[in-house]
């Protein structure tokens, strides 16, 4: 039996001040941060108006290029402050 309620999507601030973490693939990346209670707060960001080739998975093949999108976004904005 399906439940009928709508999950609650996550509320984020609409503006923070983050680091980058992590670059899942060419158009997506993890920012990160302390909370006020210093516990870490993550936070997915897709870039607007990038669609770049999908990296690899257990269930999805590598488009082409995929590495060499994320990589050279890692080169540019890995560790880098954003706000």
């Amino acid at each position: 039996m399906e439940s009928t309620k709508a999950t609650k999507a996550k509320k984020y601030p609409r503006t923070i001040k983050a680091t980058v973490k992590q670059i899942q693939s060419g158009d997506y990346i993890i920012l990160a941060n302390k909370n006020k209670n210093g516990n870490v707060v993550e936070y997915p960001l897709y870039l607007a108006n990038i669609n770049a080739p999908k990296v690899g998975t257990p269930q999805r093949e590598e488009e082409p290029y995929a590495y060499d999108a994320k990589k050279w976004l890692m080169e540019r904005i890995s560790g880098e402050k954003a706000e």
